[in-house]
């Protein structure tokens, strides 16, 4: 059954940074196996004062965190996702559409 492979949102490493959480206890699970692309360290540097404010944890505390989550996530370059980003938004628009979700295409 295990291990199983996901690859993960950047919110979900958000979260598991501010809290220590059942988030947090799921990224450090050693039967689980995550991915996500590179952009996401660009993306948590943009919010890292933010995270450290709300999570309380010094800088160094953080520092030790981030390496413990991120040790447990496999980084695929962007360039390997690109031939499939057209094909994922068009599943992720029918999904939302099935849920009456409203996509950035039918906003006005």
């Amino acid at each position: 059954m295990f291990p199983k492979t996901l690859v993960i949102d950047s919110n979900q490493i958000i979260s598991s940074l501010v809290r220590d959480s059942i988030t947090r206890k799921i990224l450090l699970n050693p039967k689980m196996v995550f991915k996500d692309p590179d952009y996401l360290f660009h993306e948590l540097e943009k919010y890292k004062n933010m995270i450290i404010k709300k999570s309380r944890l010094t800088l160094l505390e953080y520092d030790f965190v981030f390496r413990e989550i991120f040790s447990r996530i496999e980084i695929i370059p962007f360039e390997e996702i690109l031939p499939w980003l057209d094909e994922t938004r068009t599943i992720i628009q029918a999904e939302q559409k099935i849920k009456g979700v409203k996509t950035r295409n039918d906003v006005v």
